[in-house]
């Protein structure tokens, strides 16, 4: 393996002198161990006009569902001094994970747990049916209640208004999980979405699950506070072999037009 490199950074070298490549590229050497644990993990830049090496800095690191990893560069800094480093995890339904302050000056080994959201529609979750109206076209349809962002939410009108439908009461998403899941935990951020203030936040909602031919379940019916905060929920039934999931927001904090929810998230196996 060694002597592989060793040939490469000659070849590099030499394709730089000759301005065929740029003045600086970005090398990581991995070794993938395990489903979606970190390995022994070698960042490097390399300056092809001198053949030189230097820390590398930023870098993203997705674990997929495949087994395998996609590592993409976001910047560099073209010095000899040691780096500040940050790795983000992410992708495939994973919840990012960010491991920030490391210094990178050799091989460095890491380990961090990441939990599958099986709602996310990146993970291959989909949206089967909601309760108009539709506020997809604005950035705030029931897609962006899966996106496994806080900064996006799905909006909708509050139970007693019909201002973007003819539709009025309860507001439900029916969400197809990717797989069978045996469910541990529901996660729920409410605070208004698409520039609605905090009123707008779901307040009471209820989260049903169903088997992929049984009947309709209310695993866990709650509160929570508008304050953009993902708070996790334990289901009190219909935990097991769980398909589809309806989420059902039942009022809001407040506001007399919208009701809007920034994220829901299914954690299991």
């Amino acid at each position: 393996m060694l002597n592989i490199v060793h040939q490469l950074t000659k070849y590099i070298c030499f394709l730089g002198k000759f301005r065929i490549l740029p003045k600086v590229i970005f090398i990581m050497i991995f070794e993938y161990q395990g489903y979606v644990s970190f390995g022994c993990i070698r960042q490097t830049f390399m300056d092809t006009f001198s053949g030189k090496f230097y820390p590398f800095i930023n870098c993203e690191f997705r674990p997929s569902l495949a087994s395998d990893v996609e590592v993409r560069a976001l910047t560099a800094a073209d010095s000899d001094e040691d780096l500040a480093t940050f790795l983000r995890i992410s992708g495939n339904g994973y919840e990012p994970v960010v491991i920030s302050g490391l210094a990178v000056t050799g091989d460095l080994t890491l380990n961090r747990k990441v939990v599958r959201d099986w709602a996310a529609i990146e993970g291959g979750a989909t949206v089967e049916k909601f309760t108009p109206p539709d506020y997809g076209p604005y950035g705030c349809g029931p897609e962006q209640l899966l996106d496994l962002n806080l900064g996006t939410g799905w909006g909708s009108d509050a139970v007693g208004s019909t201002s973007g439908s003819n539709n009025d009461g309860p507001r439900k998403v029916v969400i197809k999980l990717p797989k069978v899941v045996d469910i541990t935990q529901f996660a729920v951020a409410s605070t208004g979405a698409c520039g609605d203030g905090p009123e707008a936040g779901v307040k009471k909602f209820k989260v049903e699950t169903k088997t992929a031919n049984g009947q309709w379940i209310t695993a866990f019916t709650g509160t929570a506070k508008s304050n953009g905060v993902l708070k996790t929920f334990a289901p009190k039934t219909g935990k097991a072999n769980v398909r589809f999931v309806r989420f059902t927001m039942l009022s809001n904090h407040g506001d007399p037009l919208f009701m809007d929810v920034m994220e829901f998230r299914v954690h299991g196996k």
